[in-house]
């Protein structure tokens, strides 16, 4: 991690805008359980217009689903089910558009996506330093939804984004987590963008909503109510039986309680 931040801190003026910026998730899923952490990686894209946040395991499970279903559609597979696919409690890409200013969240949800448009952000800069792996940083705060935030950034990356929504501040963030511990977000890496097509911003099938509305839906009551929608337990597809599976997804609904934002 050291190495190739120190080795771009003379370039990354220039070439900021063909980078990747990877960040480390570790968060309690269960705030009834707050010792048992989880982990989840996430990539930041820049281009010159645009920028793109996901988990990189939801990117690779979008990849492994679209290859499976190409293999189904020719034949080469009967179906996708009981395949083994990556894991992700985080099914949403985060795009900011620079010309508008604003920042939106696609997000997943069973068989539908929803589009929400955030605010800008208000931030309070502290202006208390320290160093943080190998970058002078400086600190900042802010209430959103429903926690209390400190962000460390770095003015050395020049650049106003960061993980999640979290954006506005004069340098890159570097670190930022809430005041419970619940959730941590550490920049761990940088490298160029290997890809060279453009970031896809793409609102086709999208249902866009208000962000109290998303809020509900990650909820365990919308969570919930959505299953009951799409049918998925009238369907015998797991092999158990229909209380069965109500009962282990309830139990997981309910060991993950302790969405990102808890309020608007």
């Amino acid at each position: 991690f050291f190495i190739p931040l120190f080795m771009l801190q003379n370039t990354i003026g220039q070439q900021i805008h063909s980078k990747c910026f990877y960040y480390n998730l570790a968060f309690v899923a269960d705030s009834l359980n707050p010792a048992r952490l989880y982990k989840e990686s996430f990539v930041l894209i820049v281009e010159d217009s645009i920028t793109f946040f996901s988990s990189t395991n939801y990117l690779k499970l979008k990849e492994s689903i679209g290859g499976l279903e190409r293999k189904a559609s020719i034949g080469q597979i009967s179906s996708i089910g009981g395949v083994s696919l990556p894991k992700t409690g985080f099914k949403f890409i985060i795009y900011n558009l620079q010309s508008s200013s604003k920042t939106i969240q696609i997000m997943d949800l069973i068989t539908q996506k929803y589009g929400v448009e955030y605010p800008p952000l208000y931030w309070q800069i502290i202006g208390d330093t320290q160093t943080i792996a190998g970058l002078k940083c400086k600190n900042a705060s802010i209430n959103f939804g429903g926690r209390d935030y400190t962000a460390w950034f770095s003015e050395e990356i020049p650049f106003a984004e960061g993980p999640y929504i979290f954006k506005g501040l004069p340098g890159l963030i570097v670190q930022i987590y809430d005041s419970k511990g619940h959730y941590k977000w550490e920049l761990t890496n940088i490298t160029d963008r290997k890809d060279a097509r453009p970031i896809d911003y793409n609102k086709r099938g999208i249902e866009w909503i208000k962000r109290g509305e998303m809020i509900k839906l990650n909820s365990y009551d919308g969570r919930r109510s959505r299953l009951d929608e799409v049918g998925i337990f009238d369907s015998e597809w797991s092999g158990i039986g229909k209380e069965e599976l109500i009962r282990l997804t309830e139990i997981n609904l309910r060991r993950n309680n302790n969405q990102i934002e808890l309020k608007e």
